[in-house]
């Protein structure tokens, strides 16, 4: 006995189908369903398959009512699913667009050997030249003549670590031959170099919120203030933690160099 006389024989079959506990008979997929539908529509309107009819309706019994009602709240449900797992396999299996490079802009043309990372303010490029002496220089984003903003560093390498989120500061590793070196702070624009605190380190990194320098030293990473002041470890591991940065919401991060 049919639960619902007043749905086609063909659309109960597609929903049953879709609803078996067994998966091997279930439908398969998404597009399995929507061949379904497409050919019961098909099949309904060329006439091959009986549509619904007022007179089909009237047959319904009392004792039948609830159960029509049941499956109509199913046939329902049934649509709106197969809408969204369409949806879901059309998002799914869009393309998506490759990157490309839209152009390039020289910014330097001084031909000095750069010392990476370059860092940036949005405005200005900043980098380390070592071609003799290892000297910061800044240059705006689009390009022109290159300034130094610091005098030669002393020591066997020198390498930027950090800008400061307000963009007027740089950090700077002064290195020797053991690859530690002190911390020192390079004004962006006016004002002297100092060096911060007592700090000895292989990387540096400012928290996003000017507050806390994170740093390297031997196998630690440390934190200190601003200024380098109560310096402390908060974690040991197995190498040399390398190209310290901070997560968005300011807990320090790091990579091991084996990683790397």
């Amino acid at each position: 006995m049919r639960l619902n006389p007043g749905l086609p024989a063909e659309l109960e079959r597609i929903i049953n189908k879709a609803l078996e506990k067994d998966r091997d008979v279930r439908c398969q997929s998404a597009a399995e369903i929507r061949a379904d539908l497409k050919r019961l529509k098909r099949d309904t309107d060329s006439g091959q398959a009986p549509a619904f009819s007022l007179a089909t309706a009237a047959t319904t019994t009392g004792k039948e009512a609830p159960a029509q009602q049941y499956w109509s709240k199913w046939a329902v449900l049934f649509a709106a699913v197969v809408i969204v797992a369409g949806v879901l396999v059309v998002w799914l299996r869009w393309p998506v667009s490759s990157a490309r490079v839209l152009g390039l802009t020289q910014v330097t043309n001084d031909g000095s050997t750069k010392v990476p990372p370059a860092l940036t303010d949005g405005l200005r490029l900043y980098y380390m030249t070592g071609f003799q002496a290892y000297v910061l220089y800044q240059v705006s984003v689009t390009g022109g003549g290159a300034a130094p903003i610091s005098e030669p560093f002393p020591g066997v390498y020198t390498q930027l670590n950090g800008i400061s989120p307000s963009g007027s500061e740089l950090l700077v590793e002064v290195g020797d031959s053991t690859g530690e070196g002190p911390l020192w702070v390079v004004p962006t624009l006016m004002g002297s170099s100092h060096r911060l605190g007592s700090i000895v380190c292989s990387g540096a990194s400012w928290s996003p919120d000017g507050q806390t320098i994170a740093f390297a030293k031997g196998s630690t990473l440390n934190l200190a203030r601003s200024d380098g002041s109560g310096a402390h470890t908060i974690l040991t591991v197995n190498g040399t933690p390398s190209w310290i940065r901070w997560s968005p919401r300011g807990s320090a991060s790091h990579q091991r160099s084996a990683v790397i």
